[in-house]
């Protein structure tokens, strides 16, 4: 059975000003499916992270549109995307975006008091997600004393936060040794077959194209 679109982004077109412009999309049309693992490939400077932020709202378009959730984005005013993007999206970052002197759980803790939960049910939620992805023992040391693999855990629970329908994540495994890799790959996997989420990465790692649902390959601006 067909599932159904989660994202649908028609003709997206980017152009970044400049003495040299930059057109870094010209054209890209591409549907993403409910639950579906989708890995977007191609060399540096292809135009892989301006996709990935233009479907998660981060990034407006020069031209084209994104519909997500039956919402489309490129029409929604400022205030109305983010409230959009929290509660429909989480975002993974290969610089893992952690706040150092704070703890794993109050890293995770955070994301959910953005959604309005507080106190011992937002502490209660953190745990349960860390417990999930075997950090249950590293929830209390600081970010900055966390190995690169538990950092990027820490970084998927936070998204994870407020069970969003879709996980945005670019070049998720590249700070990661071949073990943190498949650990971490093996999350996103999981998530996508036995929660329905929709992922969709960016990478260079031919370890997540070997897991990945589909793979598309962007290159020069287009796929």
């Amino acid at each position: 059975m067909q599932k159904e679109i989660a994202i649908a982004a028609h003709d997206l077109r980017m152009t970044y000003p400049g003495v040299r412009p930059v057109h870094a999309l010209k054209g890209v049309s591409l549907d993403i499916h409910q639950g579906e693992m989708l890995l977007v490939m191609g060399p540096s400077g292809s135009g892989k992270s301006t996709l990935l932020s233009i479907i998660g709202g981060l990034l407006t378009p020069t031209g084209g549109s994104v519909t997500a959730a039956g919402t489309e984005l490129t029409h929604l005013r400022r205030k109305e995307l983010a409230r959009f993007r929290l509660q429909n999206f989480g975002y993974v970052f290969q610089g893992f975006n952690l706040f150092n002197s704070m703890t794993g759980s109050e890293n995770v803790e955070l994301a959910f008091h953005v959604r309005g939960i507080q106190g011992r049910s937002a502490r209660r939620a953190a745990r349960d997600l860390l417990v999930h992805l075997g950090l249950e023992e590293h929830a209390n040391r600081p970010a900055r004393d966390l190995s690169g693999g538990e950092k990027q855990r820490v970084a998927i629970a936070r998204a994870l936060a407020g069970n969003p329908c879709a996980i945005l994540a670019d070049e998720p495994t590249s700070q990661l040794d071949a073990e943190n890799g498949a650990i971490v790959t093996n999350i996103f996997t999981d998530l996508a077959r036995s929660r329905g989420t929709t992922v969709v990465i960016t990478s260079h790692d031919y370890r997540i194209r070997r897991a990945a649902e589909r793979v598309v390959l962007l290159d020069d601006g287009r796929l």
